[in-house]
């Protein structure tokens, strides 16, 4: 059975490396404008990436998607459950933060690029004891090479990005794992998603690079 992997804001799919191991027939993607992804040429949306999904994996698959990754993953288990086996969502909402916030961050990037996100990132994707971890950096120095126009698509996406009346439409096996010191996932965050089986781990919003042992051991009993 596939797996398809969908990161967070900012990264690529180097932030699966320590998942590998543990999928069978994993299939990672980058976001557009992210990594090796084409550079979009006009405003993208949740809707229309779980969309470029589902054309790129035939059948049914299992989808794992962290931040935005995790809000592809919510509307795909709302609308197309008969595509998916089985869903696992991390660090994630139907709602994460403030759309002003992240239309602010758009254009910040516009103008000056993503160097200017790396030291925000790095207190929101790590821990204290993790963030100048070989591994955080090798993550930060991605966020350095996203394209501008790439990150400040999908950043408006995700401030555009609001499902909290239709979550509970989500049908299909799912589990919802969370960084126990994640800042992007407070409570009201988290009770969007409170009728959903979930799992707290070691970590902030880059849980599965952090804590990979514990994040791999729920991607294998969730299966």
């Amino acid at each position: 059975m596939t797996t398809g992997l969908l990161g967070d804001l900012g990264t690529t799919t180097r932030m699966w490396e320590q998942q590998y191991d543990v999928l069978e027939d994993a299939v990672a993607f980058d976001l557009p404008g992210h990594g090796t992804a084409p550079v979009p040429d006009g405003p993208v949306g949740i809707e229309s990436i779980a969309l470029d999904v589902l054309d790129a994996v035939p059948g049914r698959f299992t989808f794992v998607g962290v931040s935005i990754g995790g809000c592809v993953g919510i509307w795909l288990g709302a609308n197309v459950p008969e595509r998916l086996e089985r869903l696992v969502l991390a660090c994630t909402g139907a709602k994460l933060g403030d759309r002003d916030d992240y239309y602010a961050r758009a254009t910040l990037v516009r103008e000056h690029g993503t160097e200017q996100l790396v030291e925000g990132a790095r207190d929101r994707w790590f821990t204290p004891r993790f963030r100048d971890d070989p591994r955080a950096e090798s993550i930060l120095d991605d966020l350095r090479g996203i394209s501008r126009a790439g990150y400040a698509a999908c950043a408006e996406a995700v401030g555009d990005w609001d499902f909290r009346e239709h979550v509970r439409r989500i049908a299909v096996q799912t589990i919802v794992v969370y960084g126990r010191e994640d800042p992007v996932t407070p409570p009201a965050v988290r009770e969007q998603l409170a009728h959903l089986p979930s799992v707290v781990i070691a970590g902030a919003h880059l849980a599965n690079v952090e804590s990979p042992d514990e994040f791999n051991h729920h991607l294998r009993s969730s299966a």
